[in-house]
């Protein structure tokens, strides 16, 4: 929703970040620009390793807390 506003209305819109805006994630046939199911089986535990599968669930950590995500692992703002 967030490109079609800003395509749509370029003259309201400042910026626009798109994080793993890609067609699609894994490798395919017709599709050699995604990673491997390997690479993201790798990815996928090291979000899972570190704390960060939150990432992108619309939580943000207390801006009191300066540890690590992996450290914190607790109390989050969500928005």
């Amino acid at each position: 929703m967030c490109l079609l506003f800003a395509a749509t209305y370029p003259q309201r819109t400042l910026a626009l970040v798109v994080i793993g805006g890609y067609a699609r994630r894994l490798r395919a046939e017709d599709y050699p620009f995604g990673s491997s199911p390997e690479d993201y089986e790798a990815l996928s535990r090291t979000f899972e390793s570190t704390g960060a599968s939150r990432w992108g669930s619309g939580c943000a950590p207390r801006a009191s807390q300066t540890t690590s995500v992996s450290e914190r692992g607790g109390p989050a703002i969500c928005v």
